[in-house]
């Protein structure tokens, strides 16, 4: 049991005693309307330990459960639960670190769920949350429950971010089978953060059959995005440039639909050029993707007919996953290549939590400020410090 959970019951306990204490008090008081001779700082104090007492309930509630209870309220989707349990996920504690671990060891294998994994990926400003919104809108009026990911930019300075991206779904997060998760990209590289996987995966222990990830506004490299998602949708933005940004490669060599997005009022003429200069790029064979496996669609938020037949796109490529048998392959596929390129950050945050790391770390860093040691003899004498102590 950690920490924590030993401290659960006292901090309780001691709130408890604090309100039997002003309810005596109250009682005892000559004018229980007005409460005059009560001091107002007394009660100002008194409901701020209400609001810390039930906050701490809230923080701990899951440490009073075995991983087994947790196991069957996230089967059983209960939605307090699953938040919970994804803040764990992201958690950098390694107490945290190893109960999600034990928690996920319980779920089915992550290759065998039924569930749509669907990427939306774009440059900032494209239109991606918004879009999100009404797509999850015409999944739940399919008779599905969504789930959306959503990555926000973390600072490089402050470390901090908005997730403001649910502020663009109004529609969505007020649907009773839709969840919405917003997260820090934790200045990672890549469209998405490193436990971007594990709550994926909760989300579909709790029989969220479509989850969609939203990637930070990306450029033209971050494809961790291919990794996760069964089909990549790409939102390409009108009138941001010829046909030849069609052929670049990076994340279009991974797109399994394009979209172009914004086809509607002053830009819809702009939206209309960009789409013809798609479909005769990927017509002249200049994608090195075969014709039949990427599909371009025109869409705009405003108009429902243009969701609904991406809507239609999506659904569509992954019934050809399922019937021809390529689902569970690629997905297997998937996790040995996530493996390969993501092993140093689960190395990294071990040795991070290791505190004479840090100390070693931390000296070398300032040996090299000071100029009493170069970069190349800085790593190799950590090198040698972790096989030597870690």
């Amino acid at each position: 049991m950690s920490q924590r959970a030993k401290l659960t019951p006292l901090i309780i306990k001691w709130f408890s005693i604090r309100r039997i204490q002003f309810a005596v008090t109250l009682l005892n008081s000559p004018d229980l309307d007005s409460h005059v001779d009560f001091p107002w700082y007394l009660k100002i104090k008194d409901i701020c330990g209400c609001i810390l007492l039930f906050y701490i309930l809230y923080l701990f509630q899951l440490y009073n459960y075995t991983n087994n209870e947790l196991f069957i309220k996230l089967l059983n989707g209960e939605r307090a639960i699953l938040s919970q349990i994804v803040t764990l996920a992201e958690s950098r504690l390694p107490e945290d670190q190893q109960r999600i671990n034990e928690l996920l060891a319980l779920l089915p294998p992550a290759a065998r769920s039924g569930a749509c994994r669907i990427g939306i990926t774009g440059s900032p400003g494209v239109g991606k949350s918004s879009l999100i919104d009404r797509l999850g809108l015409e999944f739940i009026a399919r008779g599905h429950r969504p789930a959306v990911l959503t990555i926000d930019p973390s600072s490089a300075i402050t470390g901090g971010s908005i997730l403001g991206d649910k502020a663009r779904m109004p529609e969505l997060s007020k649907a009773k089978e839709a969840f919405i998760r917003p997260s820090p990209s934790l200045s990672e590289l890549g469209g998405v953060n490193p436990y971007t996987r594990r709550s994926m995966r909760l989300l579909e222990a709790a029989s969220y059959d479509r989850v969609i990830i939203e990637t930070v506004g990306i450029g033209q490299s971050e494809t961790d995005i291919s990794d996760l998602a069964d089909m990549v949708v790409y939102l390409v933005q009108p009138a941001s440039g010829d046909d030849l940004q069609a052929i670049k490669k990076g994340i279009l060599e991974y797109a399994d639909i394009l979209v172009v997005t914004k086809w509607d009022g002053p830009l819809e003429a702009r939206a209309e050029e960009c789409f013809r200069d798609l479909s005769l790029v990927m017509h002249s064979g200049s994608l090195a993707m075969a014709e039949d496996a990427v599909s371009l669609v025109r869409a705009s938020v405003y108009k429902p007919e243009t969701i609904a037949l991406l809507a239609d796109h999506i659904e569509n490529k992954f019934n050809v996953l399922v019937n021809e048998n390529k689902l569970f392959p690629a997905r297997l596929a998937r996790e040995s290549h996530y493996f390969r390129n993501h092993w140093p950050q689960e190395l990294k945050a071990l040795l991070q939590s290791k505190p004479e790391f840090g100390i070693e770390l931390e000296s070398l860093a300032n040996a090299v400020q000071n100029g009493s040691l170069s970069i190349e003899k800085a790593f190799q004498k950590l090198i040698q410090f972790i096989f030597a102590r870690c």
